[in-house]
């Protein structure tokens, strides 16, 4: 049997559980939720990017470095 019930509802049944019955349904919920650290951008990568970028904009201003194409730059992404 499939049942569904609004996230309104979900949340309503679940707030007249005891605080030890939250706790544990929080927890158990909480261990299920991964995150790949491998594809998480910390600040200095974010900013070493930037710089990185600035360097390739002033090069290519400078003439001594072949601008990218779009498509090149999607590529990149």
């Amino acid at each position: 049997m499939n049942a569904t019930i609004s996230l309104e509802n979900l949340l309503a049944s679940l707030l007249t559980l005891s605080r030890s019955n939250q706790k544990w349904i929080a927890d158990h919920l909480y261990e299920n939720i991964s995150v790949d650290d491998s594809s998480v951008m910390t600040t200095d990568d974010v900013l070493s990017g930037l710089q990185q970028g600035f360097r390739e904009m002033k090069e290519v201003e400078d003439g001594k470095l072949k601008p990218l194409t779009m498509e090149e730059v999607f590529n990149e992404l």
